[in-house]
């Protein structure tokens, strides 16, 4: 079995709502063409810590580009947009928390409709280290639910079409991973002003599993697993290398 869902056992202070959507409201930006990062009919975004400047986020073409790297390390390094860190302390001290060694993309989203179930991948991602695509690093993705935790919407499935399990993600444990690239996730829209911090990063491999299996301890209920895929089936579903026996639904 492999796990899809973890609640991650992070000191989190949650950050005074009204900020979240002043700074929001000032600084939105929805790429356009081919260069869409995310479903715009599902969410808008702001980035928060980023490998390009203010005025370089909003060229498509290099948006792209950091968002198909963000498993990687560039000559760049990332920094916090629109003094963020400033504005909202509370983000940089979620962050300074999780387990990576190199933070790559870090945004906020709105979520604006309904998730489709999905797995996150993008036809020209790039990996340096091809380790990084390995169920062994696996839950990877992070995000911090900032708004809402009376009310569940987030689901991972197995399959498209197979059973949509709801973890339950609280105020005071709004911080989780999940499997993004080899199960499938999505989100009910069932309230506006819905918030997130969505995080991508290089992991620091021994301060997740150690992580992780602090979760496992803590919260053994709550942990979502499913059947173990192997890492060659991860390759093939995301980049279309071969046939395989766990076909898309």
């Amino acid at each position: 079995m492999a796990i899809a869902y973890a609640p991650l056992n992070i000191d989190v202070r949650l950050p005074d709502i009204s900020k979240i959507k002043k700074y929001f409201d000032e600084h939105q930006h929805v790429l356009s063409g081919e260069a869409d990062l995310i479903d715009n009919d599902a969410f808008i975004f702001v980035p928060v810590f980023i490998r390009a400047s203010e005025q370089e986020w909003k060229d498509p073409t290099i948006a792209m580009h950091h968002y198909q790297n963000r498993w990687n390390t560039l000559e760049k390094p990332a920094k916090y947009l629109y003094n963020i860190d400033k504005i909202i302390p509370e983000i940089p001290d979620i962050l300074n928390q999780l387990p990576y060694k190199e933070l790559t993309m870090v945004y906020l989203l709105r979520q604006t409709g309904y998730v489709n179930p999905h797995y996150d991948s993008e036809p020209g991602d790039v990996y340096h280290d091809n380790s990084e695509i390995s169920i062994k690093n696996e839950p990877h993705r992070i995000n911090v639910l900032l708004s809402n935790h009376e009310d569940p919407n987030f689901f991972v499935s197995e399959f498209k079409d197979s059973e949509r399990i709801f973890p339950r993600i609280t105020a005071s444990r709004p911080c989780y991973a999940f499997a993004e690239r080899y199960y499938w996730h999505g989100a009910e829209y069932t309230k506006p002003e819905r918030y997130l911090l969505s995080v991508f990063g290089i992991l620091d491999r021994e301060k997740h599993r150690a992580m992780i299996d602090e979760s496992v301890k803590l919260w053994p209920n709550d942990i979502i697993q499913f059947p173990d895929p192997d890492d060659e089936w991860a390759w093939d579903r995301h980049f279309g290398h071969s046939e395989n026996k766990y076909k898309e639904s």
